[in-house]
């Protein structure tokens, strides 16, 4: 029976590691197509090109566009199915760093080599498929250096449908696979994370136990933290013996938060001001309009003009709303972490109050 099992098992394996190289393959040839669309524009660049040209180039387009409809109808499901066993995986290999011991090192070292094999290989995936959206828009920035004069009613639908159409991977219409994608799924593993410190820390708590396991609590605390820029907020429920370390403390906190405030609003502040001239240009009366404002119009409504962190996330005031958020939970689960520890420290001492009653010197 033990044999047949260990067999599934390697077919099963064999099959998920296909399943997701065949989608990184997809990704990545499907991008190729859009940057060859891209590579065609630019040899034209600073040309004078005839309508005849874009009417190609959009038809091409859109024949790109069906295919990737095409595709996805196809590979949805399975697009689904390898971000979901993708994501249950990498939280099972976390969960097993908890409730297992390693003594041995060549344990350890196959459970570190298989957690970030499991981690690098979602993440390649999921990057491959989300290529093929960031190819899409590659057109759209050759597309807005174009002169008015050599514009056209052809250029203006092509840049429109560049623009306004989100050409990418689904999961079933559920989700759009793209780079923003990467850190939703990376704040559901961060989450997950911290729900099963705050209960592997009961049991060990309620046990007298410290964790043998290679991903001790201590240590994977603390590299969790630092990841998270949060680090500051765990010393809070920390007791400072001295007024000094206190003052300091608060301080470095407060410089923390402000510094870090200041940076996400001078970088968003870019894109409050690309906004500013769409209220002057729509107040030009009708005899005044002409082709050129109709395209800058339409650049800066639909354009978003800001700073990225390499296209996962854009620096904008709604990220300052979405880190404050972030902030907010994360000190509330630290303060459920604080509450855990005390009623534990609390309940020993009762015990040890009793033992001393029972059992007087």
């Amino acid at each position: 029976m033990i044999p047949l099992l260990l067999l599934v098992n390697m077919s099963l394996t064999f099959c998920w590691t296909y399943l997701d190289l065949f989608i990184m393959l997809v990704g990545i040839s499907l991008a190729a197509r859009f940057n060859q669309v891209t590579d065609r524009i630019k040899r034209m660049e600073n040309m004078i090109i005839p309508e005849s040209f874009w009417t190609e180039i959009r038809s091409h387009y859109l024949l790109l566009n069906e295919l990737v409809l095409y595709v996805d109808d196809r590979l949805s499901l399975i697009l689904l199915l390898s971000c979901a066993s993708n994501l249950y995986f990498v939280c099972l290999q976390l969960f097993n760093s908890f409730t297992s011991n390693y003594s041995d090192i060549i344990s350890t070292v196959f459970f570190w080599f298989s957690l970030l094999f499991v981690m690098g290989r979602a993440v390649c995936c999921l990057l491959c498929v989300a290529s093929i959206h960031e190819a899409t828009k590659g057109p759209l920035r050759i597309l807005r250096r174009v002169p008015t004069k050599h514009w056209s009613v052809e250029l203006g639908r092509f840049s429109r449908n560049i623009a306004k159409d989100t050409i990418a991977l689904t999961g079933r219409k559920f989700f759009y696979i793209t780079k923003r994608l990467v850190l939703v799924m990376a704040g559901t593993v961060v989450t997950y994370e911290l729900v099963v410190f705050d209960q592997v820390d009961k049991e060990n708590a309620s046990a007298g136990e410290n964790g043998t396991h290679p991903c001790n609590w201590t240590t994977r605390q603390h590299v969790l933290y630092y990841l998270t820029g949060c680090y500051q907020l765990l010393n809070i429920f920390n007791i400072l013996p001295y007024t000094t370390s206190q003052i300091y403390f608060w301080y470095s906190l407060i410089y923390l938060i402000l510094r870090s405030l200041c940076l996400l609003l001078c970088t968003s502040e870019i894109n409050d001001q690309s906004k500013r001239p769409l209220v002057i240009l729509k107040t030009i009366p009708t005899y005044a309009w002409c082709v050129e404002l109709d395209r800058f119009i339409h650049q800066t409504s639909k354009e978003t003009i800001c700073l990225t962190g390499m296209r996962f996330f854009f620096f904008t005031r709604k990220l300052v709303l979405s880190m404050i958020g972030t902030v907010v939970t994360y000190e509330l689960v630290l303060m459920q972490f604080d509450l855990n520890k005390n009623e534990v420290d609390t309940h020993e001492n009762e015990i040890v109050f009793r033992y001393d009653c029972v059992n007087p010197l």
